[in-house]
């Protein structure tokens, strides 16, 4: 294929013709002239794709290369050669010469390519077929759909434009899997143009996915899920073959039997609309997989892998196209107007991408892309159309939230969030009418409201008795409520109140967590306890004696639950905000107390960034240089786990 440097010279001869097209800008438009000029050139390519059919059909280029691979012949001996009347074969060689396909060394004599030598190899031969038989067709039809359909946006991939111009009903991969010869077709042209495309190590470091485990480790390093017949795996080995027994092969049966890999690879029937049956691997790779599909399946797609994955461990990498916001290259939008008759689907810009991806609960870490990328594109400007490979790091993998205190502020805004990647939430407070709007807000399917009072001590063992027992699927625990009130201890002050707001702080999350925790240790999978706490933790306020304590305690109980539960499966993660826009700072007047901080949509982004990057710690802001304060946690963190590491006697 041809680069921008001319490296590779394989449609070299069909350059002119395609720049007249590609080439195409807003000052072509200038004049009269260039305007025709360029109608001239869209003209001309309907009868291009026909002309390449006939000549497919008749078996035209390979006659011809059984006399001579450069062998010039005259269209009466062609015609001869193929069964063809002489003079439609000749009008069919013109057009092609007139489009740089093949050359006339003279008058009436003919001579092939390099790019019509290369329709000899399957791959650009089906490509052919898959175009004339299956693609054209549907783009002739589309207006016919479209004005049908009220001109809506085709999302449906079992009834859009593809379905209507075939008359079948079901997606394009079941249509392929019952017309068997246009499927081996269809295989035989995505496994080519995969072969073709830049592989994953020359795109991706492979630094980023090596975990340093030996080649015979039972945990699989990278599952190609819908992996067509092994390309990239092959293209993987050839760099690192001592890894094939830890690479995973998915796709349907009939694709998967056709796979050419090393016997210890291991290959599985598939269908990714299903549960991923391989759980925790390092990586999850889709390769030109999602862009096949709206968002509604897709996300369906990638919540299976999320669900697979391990927090903190396991990576989804994602070579896929992606879109430039302004000035795409025509190539681009022919793709995305392509899946959209094909398979009412679509291709994506990058903030598309960060947005499906979010719903699921996935960051986009980083977009890699590689020189080598544009070799798909004939002379493509490699800024305005590039197949990135985007590296994502899976959200928490918990399915079920039990918040406690996430009516209002920050526990509102981080229930919501959960609420939105998909995640089930049951909220606890004491305001029944905001337990109830939150439930209307979410919908009853992805919410629930339990009100409680958790200052109640006595109570909490029967209250988590109830709600595990509702809902035993709950498998992560966010503590958030908190009250905050300034004491002036040097004077007289509410003795009792200020014990109630250390009971609500501290000693209500002791008494919930010793509650909780059988629970969850019965959880066969990955559990977790999430607690609010506060910068205040590592510098008090003298002003809020009774906040700081509690605070103070809370922090060091975190630290002491997650030692203690370091071989379990249930993991402890604590929060440290500075001052938030929220109601706890209402003692203030509402006015001033809700301005003081960080805005609280900054600082959720912020937590959720920490959580998805499976910290166990996530400290936002600091309480005077960050450096200092950021030194102190540090030390302390580091001084705690060597004493525990010593009263444990040195053991693990």
């Amino acid at each position: 294929m041809s680069t921008t440097n001319g490296t590779n010279t394989t449609y070299q001869d069909a350059g002119a013709f395609v720049e007249s097209i590609q080439r195409t800008d807003r000052s072509s438009f200038a004049v009269d002239g260039d305007r025709i000029k360029v109608l001239r050139a869209a003209y001309a390519l309907p009868a291009l794709g026909s002309c390449l059919k006939v000549a497919r059909d008749l078996h035209l280029f390979e006659r011809w290369h059984e006399i001579g691979e450069d062998a010039v012949c005259s269209a009466e001996d062609l015609a001869h050669r193929v069964g063809c009347d002489e003079f439609l074969l000749r009008r069919i060689l013109r057009h092609l010469v007139a489009t740089n396909l093949i050359s006339e060394p003279s008058p009436g004599s003919f001579q092939q390519s390099m790019f019509s030598k290369s329709l000899l190899k399957p791959v650009f031969g089906d490509w052919i077929n898959y175009l004339y038989d299956a693609t054209i067709p549907c783009f002739y039809r589309a207006p016919e759909f479209l004005a049908k359909t009220g001109y809506q946006n085709p999302t449906d991939p079992s009834d859009g434009i593809f379905q209507y111009t075939k008359g079948f009903k079901g997606n394009l991969f079941e249509y392929y899997n019952t017309h068997k010869e246009e499927g081996k077709v269809f295989n035989n042209m995505m496994g080519g143009v995969m072969a073709e495309q830049a592989g994953m190590l020359d795109i991706f470091p492979f630094e980023r996915l090596d975990d340093g485990q030996p080649g015979d480790s039972t945990t699989a390093l990278l599952v190609d899920v819908g992996g067509n017949v092994g390309h990239d795996i092959n293209k993987f080995l050839s760099h690192h073959p001592e890894h094939a027994p830890r690479l995973v092969l998915q796709d349907r049966s009939d694709v998967i039997s056709l796979a050419k890999c090393p016997s210890t690879v291991q290959m599985l029937d598939h269908d990714f609309f299903t549960p991923q049956p391989i759980k925790g691997a390092r990586a999850y790779y889709l390769h030109g997989v999602i862009h096949d599909w709206a968002d509604p399946p897709a996300r369906t797609i990638l919540g299976h892998l999320r669900d697979a994955m391990t927090l903190g461990y396991s990576k989804l990498l994602v070579h896929d196209h992606v879109l430039p916001d302004r000035d795409p290259h025509p190539q681009a939008t022919a793709y995305d107007l392509t899946m959209m008759v094909k398979v009412s689907a679509l291709e994506r810009t990058e903030q598309m991408w960060v947005k499906l991806l979010g719903s699921v609960g996935f960051r986009v870490v980083k977009i890699w892309s590689s020189p080598l990328a544009t070799q798909n594109y004939a002379t493509t400007d490699p800024n305005r159309l590039l197949p990135p490979f985007s590296a994502l790091i899976m959200a928490l993998p918990y399915k079920h939230y039990l918040a406690i205190g996430a009516t209002s502020g920050i526990g509102l805004a981080i229930a919501t969030q959960l609420v939105q990647i998909g995640a089930k939430v049951t909220v606890v407070g004491r305001r029944q009418e905001r337990l109830d709007e939150f439930v209307q807000t979410q919908g009853p399917e992805k919410a629930d409201g339990v009100a409680f009072d958790i200052s109640r001590l006595d109570d909490i063992p029967e209250f988590v008795k109830s709600v595990m027992t509702k809902s035993p699927d709950i498998d992560c625990i966010f503590f958030n409520a908190g009250v905050q009130k300034p004491y002036d201890v040097a004077e007289e002050f509410d003795l009792a109140s200020f014990h109630d707001e250390v009971k609500v702080n501290f000693t209500s999350f002791v008494s919930l967590t010793h509650a909780l925790l059988p629970y969850l240790k019965r959880n066969p999978g990955p559990t977790a306890f999430i607690f609010t706490g506060s910068n205040i933790s590592i510098v008090p306020a003298a002003t809020l004696p009774a906040y700081s304590a509690s605070k103070v305690a809370l922090n060091v109980f975190t630290l002491c639950l997650r030692e203690q539960l370091r071989h379990s499966n249930t993991k402890v993660i604590e929060i440290s905000p500075p001052p938030v826009q929220t109601e706890l700072h209402d003692y203030m007047g509402e006015d001033a107390g809700r301005k003081l901080g960080m805005p609280l949509d900054t600082f959720t982004k912020q937590v959720f960034d920490g959580l998805l990057e499976g910290k166990d710690q996530i400290i936002i802001g600091s309480i005077g240089p960050a450096d200092t304060f950021n030194e102190i946690v540090d030390k302390r963190r580091t001084t705690f786990t060597n004493l525990a590491r010593m009263m444990r006697g040195g053991k693990d």
